[in-house]
């Protein structure tokens, strides 16, 4: 684990939220899988893009609002802190045949909030991008503009 975030020298104001559940989901059926437990559509918007769901219990009961970025090989799930174990526990209840990994990545990850950054004026909301080698950013529109 690198202890040295790859955004230390941003020129933008920034909120580090790193402290906030990162969970990934890997394995061909990952997508799927999740869309069962979700709110909202998690296969067919596909790489490149992302959403927001809560993850439900079988009874509609919220177990997490969850902020999902979806890639080529793997699905990153965000939470508040302190839920990732939670989330990773309720959904390894479920696999059974499906060819899915759960991985909690709360302590390996960076999670940054970045105000107005100028590569996020031009991706739709919730969509992505991967600028550097191991960096991700998505447009969240969490204070009213796109961060």
């Amino acid at each position: 684990m690198s202890t040295t975030s790859p955004l230390q020298n941003v020129q933008h104001p920034a909120f580090d939220l790193s402290a906030f559940g990162k969970v990934r989901l890997t394995g061909k059926d990952r997508a799927a899988f999740l869309q069962n437990f979700t709110t909202n559509d998690v296969v067919k918007p596909g790489a490149g893009q992302g959403c927001e769901a809560f993850l439900t219990t079988a009874q509609a009961k919220i177990v997490a609002w969850l902020r999902i970025c979806l890639s080529q090989k793997h699905l990153d799930l965000n939470m508040e802190p302190g839920l990732a174990g939670k989330v990773i526990s309720h959904l390894e209840r479920y696999i059974i045949g499906e060819e899915v990994q759960l991985e909690d990545r709360t302590d390996s990850d960076f999670l940054w909030l970045i105000p107005e950054h100028p590569e996020l004026g031009r991706l739709e909301l919730w969509q992505h991008c991967c600028p550097g080698d191991g960096l991700t950013l998505q447009r969240c529109d969490f204070l009213g503009s796109p961060s």
